[in-house]
């Protein structure tokens, strides 16, 4: 019997069978800029998430990360990087028969704008 888990503090699904030890298992996704299951990003800035399959003591196959939206974040070894203003859901997957998967929901905003002389502004760090 395949039972499903869903955790309210990051998002994070387990799958597993009470007879092989699977049972209670989960992904964990960890990041410092990650608030209650939710990571907010600026365009152009990158984050790095880690992931962690619980119990610790269990045997986890590799972890692949994917995004829901490449076009508003993406993901490669766990760097987020903001592409675009939006929201996407950022997947961890335990490779293996496991079907264990963690996700955080991602919300890119536009950079900071500095105001210059005259009203006008400039994205942060740009200004003089």
């Amino acid at each position: 019997m395949i039972v499903a888990i869903t955790a309210i503090s990051f998002a994070f699904t387990a799958c597993g069978n009470e007879d092989n030890g699977y049972f209670g298992r989960f992904v964990e996704i960890t990041g410092a800029n990650i608030d209650n299951g939710l990571l907010n990003l600026k365009v152009g800035e990158t984050v790095q998430l880690n992931a962690k399959v619980h119990p610790l003591n269990t045997k986890a196959g590799a972890i692949s990360w994917e995004s829901s939206k490449p076009d508003v974040a993406t993901v490669v070894n766990g760097a987020v990087t903001g592409k675009a203003k939006g929201e996407a859901v950022i997947y961890a997957i335990e490779a293996g028969d496991n079907g264990l998967v963690g996700q955080v929901q991602v919300v890119v905003s536009e950079p900071d704008q500095l105001p210059l002389n005259g009203g006008e502004t400039a994205d942060q760090g740009q200004a003089d």
